[in-house]
């Protein structure tokens, strides 16, 4: 059955693959156009995709890249994002003006990343639930689920969330970790 399965969608699977990576080798060569410092893209393990309404390992590896605000990632999810930062430097106005000014904003755990904070709660709700944590690094995530038609306008648009995020964080003096520091990149 998988035999045949594959057989008919060969062509298919193999465009999804390539398209991934060359969306993350475009993100990471755009970032270090805009003066980013970007780390060489890895192969990602551990991942987990959203299907049927749940999270699922993925033991195949996906493309992944650290630069100093973050970790850009893409997978069959979509095309994203993902930076920590310190809790304590966190505040309601930061959440939710990133709420309110960029799309596809996920925030959860650091170590707990099953956690969710933010969807699923207001604004008021995840921030209460990220102060009484005892996490020490907030996750958030901004990811473009809807790229795969026209992949170098999803990655251009990542590109503007990402420097909104940037200017953000930098407005209300949000602490973000460097992944290329700490060895992830």
């Amino acid at each position: 059955m998988m035999s045949g399965f594959v057989e008919e969608y060969k062509a298919s699977i193999h465009h999804v693959l390539n398209a991934m990576w060359e969306a993350a080798e475009t993100t990471r060569e755009m970032l270090r156009r805009k003066g980013f410092k970007v780390g060489d893209i890895t192969h990602g393990i551990g991942n987990y995709i959203f299907i049927g309404g749940e999270y699922q390992r993925a033991s195949y590896c996906t493309p992944e890249f650290g630069f100093e605000k973050g970790v850009v990632w893409c997978n069959l999810n979509g095309l994203g994002f993902t930076s920590a930062v310190k809790r304590q430097s966190v505040t309601r106005s930061f959440l939710s003006k990133l709420i309110d000014e960029i799309e596809g904003v996920e925030v959860y755990g650091g170590k707990d990343y099953e956690r969710d904070f933010y969807p699923g709660h207001t604004v008021e709700e995840a921030y209460r639930m990220i102060i009484e944590s005892s996490e020490q690094t907030i996750q958030i995530s901004i990811r473009i689920t809807r790229f795969w038609d026209n992949i170098p306008a999803a990655t251009q648009e990542l590109i503007n969330r990402i420097t909104r995020f940037t200017k953000i964080a930098e407005e209300f003096r949000v602490e973000v970790l460097n992944p290329l520091l700490r060895g992830y990149g």
